[in-house]
């Protein structure tokens, strides 16, 4: 009887695509789910791969509830101070940390039936008095860098993002007002931005 063929740990989901050429060609990488630690390692070494290639755009949709906040500030600052320029797309649903990963797009589109959801920073505190103290002013400086972020990328301050304690919803139409989104995407025009990505 022959051993079964081991999947080999190292060969990831993004190795895959990058490899059958597809999104090498187009450099678009797609953030779902949940922002946490083992996809961030999976979209970080794709993204990697994309910018050595080349300093054309690269493409990030992102269709996200939201998740770690520690997790999606690595992320945004992989995609801020890349030397290639990024083009965020919000699909379905931009929500808590995906709003600072989208704010992270030189480029910011949204299809017209996506949400973008706002809120305070949540966790959960358990402990010593003191480490509750330490705890509580960690939260307060997050959400000051997260508030500072969005009031850089956008056109209203951080004390305007500061204000949602509770979850508050934005349709594509109040996000371009707002200046979190630049674009609202029309018919085709996803296809489009492939061509920001071929040579001349």
């Amino acid at each position: 009887m022959k051993n079964p063929k081991k999947k080999n740990p190292e060969i990831s989901y993004f190795d895959t695509l990058l490899d059958n050429g597809v999104d090498i060609e187009d450099r678009v990488l797609y953030l779902e789910g949940e922002i946490e630690e083992y996809e961030n390692a999976e979209f970080v070494r794709a993204f990697h791969k994309l910018s050595r290639k080349s300093d054309d755009p690269i493409i990030v949709v992102i269709n996200s509830p939201g998740g770690s906040i520690y997790d999606g500030l690595g992320l945004y600052d992989i995609m801020e101070f890349s030397s290639c320029p990024i083009i965020t797309v919000g699909l379905g649903k931009i929500m808590s940390m995906a709003t600072v990963l989208f704010c992270a797009g030189d480029e910011r589109y949204l299809y017209k039936n996506s949400t973008a959801m706002f809120h305070e920073l949540s966790t959960w505190i358990a402990g010593e008095l003191t480490d509750i103290n330490i705890e509580q002013k960690e939260c307060k400086r997050l959400e000051k860098l997260v508030s500072g972020i969005l009031g850089q990328k956008t056109n209203k301050e951080s004390s305007y993002w500061k204000r949602f304690k509770k979850n508050t919803y934005f349709d594509p139409k109040k996000c371009l007002e707002t200046g979190f989104a630049t674009h609202i995407l029309e018919k085709g025009q996803f296809d489009k931005l492939f061509s920001k990505n071929k040579k001349k």
